[in-house]
Order: structure tokens, then sequence, then C-alpha cells
């Protein structure tokens, strides 16, 4: 129908529910129930919260990521307040693609992967691009960079996950090259 349309206060959603959410129902705001939570006896990483605060030690709480957040960051983090959501299609099954045109410009390429091995974007513009990955296993692992010629470019995945690829903004005033 051409709408935007919001999932709010969504206790159970992951990575696999934003995509379907994103690609389906063309979601412009999604989030769980709330960003954070001490723990407490019975509640667990499945209650809704990115993050759960942890004082056995009241003077150093601890602050842990979720499980499901995990995928969560590989969006969040990267495809920006205003971004336009473009096409991205797979040719395997086991891949869910999903990309985005920053306001800035950039563009951001996420891929929900049921299985681990190589595969390759194409169709992103020239420039410099980052690949930063979650599995079970490892949280956040950033990749080298790579500079795209606008043919394509690829990625090793270790196991099931999700891989995000960023295209650096092309007058970063961050400090970072």
């Amino acid at each position: 129908m051409g709408i935007s349309t919001a999932m709010l206060e969504h206790l159970t959603g992951d990575g696999e529910e934003l995509y379907d959410d994103l690609t389906r129902a063309n979601v412009s705001a999604w989030q769980q129930y709330a960003i954070a939570t001490r723990t407490v006896a019975g509640r667990s990483d499945k209650d809704g919260y990115y993050y759960v605060v942890e004082f056995k030690d009241s003077a150093a709480p601890v602050l842990r990521m979720t499980k499901r957040t995990r995928s969560l960051a590989q969006y969040f983090r990267y495809v920006r307040l205003g971004a336009q959501r473009i096409d991205a299609q797979a040719n395997r099954s086991e891949l869910k693609p999903v990309a985005f045109r920053n306001r800035d410009g950039t563009y951001v390429v996420v891929v929900q992967a049921a299985n681990a091995g190589i595969f390759t974007v194409r169709g992103l513009p020239p420039g410099k691009y980052c690949i930063r990955y979650t599995t079970d296993q490892e949280i956040g692992r950033e990749l080298p960079p790579v500079m795209g010629d606008g043919n394509a470019i690829s990625a090793q995945l270790p196991a099931a996950g999700t891989v995000t690829f960023y295209q650096k903004a092309l007058f970063a005033h961050d400090g970072h090259e």
C-alpha cells in the first residue's frame, strides 16, 4: 500500500523479525520494549531489553548486551535516522539482505546469513567500505576496510550471523580516516 509502519515495544524482537518487518511491512520505526533493565531473578535475555545491568558490585555495575541485541546492533549502528531503504536481493535462500542509503549519501547493506561462507555484494557505488559481523561466538568483529570499485565486495562469515557492509562518509570529521 506504500505506507510506512512501525513496530514499537516488541518484547521478543530479533534480527530476523526486524528483517521481515523492514522488507514486508516497510517499517520506518522499530524497537524492543526498553533500552536496559537491572538483573532480577527470573528475568532473561528474552524480556525485550537491549542491555542488562548487573549490580553484583554496586560500585562497579556491569552493562551486558543481550543475545538478541547482537544482531539488531548490526542494523542500528549504521542505518541512520532518515535513511532510505533501497532494493536488495540475494541469489541464495540462506542470505537475507536489506540495503539503505543514509541521508549523508553513504550506503549500508545488512545481511542475515543462515550459514558460514563467502558471499559477495554487488551494485554498491565506488568507495571505502567497512565490514562488521556478529555471530553467536563473536560480537561486532570488524574486518579490514576494502575499497569498492563499483562492481563487487566480498566477505567471509565464519558462522551463521549478521554482517554489515557500511560505507565510510566522504567527508568524515570524526578523527578517523
